[in-house]
């Protein structure tokens, strides 16, 4: 049967017409469950072979020739693919499914090598989970399946060696080679290094015993970083505006009424407007000690305890500056996370295209003015709420050192200035510089939260077994399988 199949598909002139330099690769099976998850799935066929054409490096067979004469031959198993694959003389083979959970969809992509040095192994896998939270055209959906296509192929490139064999002292290829490799030959399916050679100008330098068929072997990591920040890139371009300095201009002068309107803001037209209920509890248990700190702060400010000729204690001075501090800008953080949170959501499923977000002098502003402002802004809560904490809380104790607490004489009736801690001051204050500074290049060179989709790494499995061992008596037990 196998047979069959191959000499039906070397028949096609797509496959006799490419050119032998270059290693052939395509996308031999994307299985699906239903109609939907069908059509996802050549979405997926369509824009690997493309990609992997753009590469250069590979000649690709058009989208569903393979997979239509494997289905004529029902070769749908892994062995089976894998067979025809090697007979056909596939490089690079990419496999896959794409399972509709309604609200969700899985897509698991693999990508096999079956010419030396991978010999029929696995190259990389990824497999995501991407919600489909939006009500998404195809538009969209090609915009997706183009994206994680994209992120699979450079993730597979990183791991691809191109084999290129010694012909006539040179090796058989188009592309200009110099410098030092290693030589390699496949002995009995394995492949193992045979020594070194020289390069110049696509020339060899030394004698090479060409009848073991020797090769070096090229990576292609260059070409996966050009993929990844390409798609990156590309996504930036559609779904934000292009970015100036203006846009930061308007949040420099948007940024005292975010902060003094946040505790109505953030939760009433930003987390529950949005279903953001993750966001709205997050906000709940980390903004409360900060508006009861701002509350107590100005209830219990220097001018009431001077009228009731109460001391006022270092920590009432410090509470109070911190108090006028989150009116005016210790507030935009929450402000921000309350709706850009959803804004790059939105963004990463390619649904609207925003002109005040992806920039990175936005980013720096936020983070000079605010603590964890900044990352808000980008997307990472996880980051914006340890700077919120780490530097308000530097940033309080530095207030602390620095005033100078009063106690009323009533003897005099006069209040009496008490001395600072200028060291202790100048020792939180450098602290909470160095921190500053690091939030800031770190909010400026992150990147934006735009991606669609969790990766799915690893795992644990269980399955129960059942089998006999070599005396024909019946084994019991539990498989256990871990993926990374």
């Amino acid at each position: 049967m196998l047979q069959k199949i191959i000499i039906t598909i070397l028949f096609i002139p797509v496959l006799a017409s490419h050119l032998p330099a270059k290693p052939l690769a395509g996308v031999a099976l994307i299985t699906s469950n239903n109609a939907r998850a069908g059509a996802i799935a050549d979405l997926f066929e369509r824009h690997i072979i493309s990609i992997l054409k753009k590469t250069e490096i590979f000649s690709t067979v058009e989208y569903g020739i393979i997979k239509k004469e494997l289905q004529k031959f029902s070769c749908t198993s892994e062995r089976c693919v894998l067979g025809f694959s090697k007979s056909a003389k596939f490089s690079f083979l990419v496999t896959g499914s794409v399972t509709d959970r309604n609200d969700y969809i899985t897509v698991e992509l693999s990508a096999y090598g079956t010419m030396p040095p991978h010999d029929s192994r696995l190259i990389a896998d990824r497999r995501v989970k991407i919600k489909l939270k939006y009500n998404l055209t195809s538009r969209e959906f090609s915009l997706i399946s183009e994206e994680h296509a994209g992120k699979f192929i450079s993730s597979a490139l990183k791991h691809f060696k191109e084999p290129v064999y010694i012909k006539n002292s040179r090796p058989d290829t188009a592309r200009k080679l110099s410098g030092t490799y290693s030589l390699y030959i496949a002995e009995n399916g394995f492949t193992r290094e045979y020594g070194k050679v020289t390069v110049r100008d696509g020339i060899i330098t030394e004698p090479v015993d060409e009848t073991k068929s020797p090769f070096i072997l090229i990576s292609h990591d260059k070409k996966a970083e050009d993929i990844s920040e390409y798609y990156t890139n590309e996504k930036r371009k559609i779904v934000f505006k292009k970015t100036s300095l203006y846009d930061t201009f308007y949040f420099m002068l948007f940024t005292a009424p975010a902060s003094a309107t946040m505790p109505f803001a953030s939760p009433v037209l930003g987390y529950s407007a949005q279903n953001d209920w993750q966001g709205l509890g997050l906000w709940a248990v980390n903004a409360s000690p900060y508006l009861y700190g701002e509350a107590r702060g100005f209830i219990n400010r220097p001018s009431k305890l001077r009228s009731e000729n109460r001391d006022i204690t270092r920590d009432d001075m410090a509470m109070n500056y911190f108090a006028w501090y989150m009116l005016l800008a210790g507030g935009t953080p929450l402000f921000i996370d309350a709706f850009s949170h959803d804004y790059l959501n939105r963004a990463s499923y390619f649904k609207d295209k925003y002109d005040l977000m992806g920039n990175s002098y936005t980013a720096a502003w936020l983070s000079l003015i605010s603590n964890g402002g900044g990352h808000f802004y980008r997307g990472s809560r996880s980051w914006g709420y340890f700077y919120f904490h780490l530097n308000n809380i530097l940033l309080y104790m530095t207030l602390r050192e620095y005033v100078q607490p009063e106690e009323y004489n009533s003897t005099t009736g006069a209040y009496e200035k008490q001395s600072r801690n200028s060291k202790s001051a100048a020792i939180w204050g450098s602290v909470l510089a160095i921190s500053k500074t690091v939030e800031i290049i770190h909010a400026v060179y992150s990147n934006d939260r735009i991606e669609n989709g969790q990766e799915i790494t690893g795992g644990f499995s269980t399955e129960p077994v059942f089998s006999f061992d070599y005396s024909g008596k019946p084994v019991y037990g539990l498989n256990f399988t871990f993926r990374y």
